[in-house]
């Protein structure tokens, strides 16, 4: 089974993307909005995460922040995460710092399934 960590402080967006994903597949979810705790979650773990979708604008460290910091971690230097704002500026310089993908919010479900389905297949070959 697919572990998703959402990485999202908007509630309505949280349980929209939790809504989709149990929908569309068996997964089991993590969320949080805290990066520190989301490091924690992601360092401490005994199972690994499989894929992370994580907003830009949290409280306490922002999503680049986090993807930072994920990429320097040898055991997540991989792991598909897909950037999730409403502010689709910037989306070459976070697929840059190793973003996998962007998807601008509101949410097209069909498209973030297919996004995250093609990860997913990628990783069986």
């Amino acid at each position: 089974m697919k572990r998703i960590l959402i990485v999202e402080d908007d509630g309505f967006n949280l349980q929209l993307l939790k809504a989709m994903l149990n929908q569309a597949m068996q997964c089991e979810i993590i969320a949080n909005d805290r990066g520190s705790e989301v490091l924690d979650i992601l360092r401490n773990s005994d199972k690994k995460i499989d894929l992370m979708l994580l907003d830009l604008y949290l409280p306490e460290m922002s999503g680049e922040e986090i993807l930072r910091e994920v990429r320097k971690m040898p055991e997540y230097k991989d792991l598909p995460i897909f950037i999730t704002s409403v502010d689709g500026l910037d989306t070459k310089k976070y697929l840059e710092m190793g973003a996998t993908d962007f998807v601008l919010k509101p949410f097209d479900p069909n498209l973030l399934m297919q996004k995250i389905e093609m990860v997913f297949e990628k990783e069986l070959l």
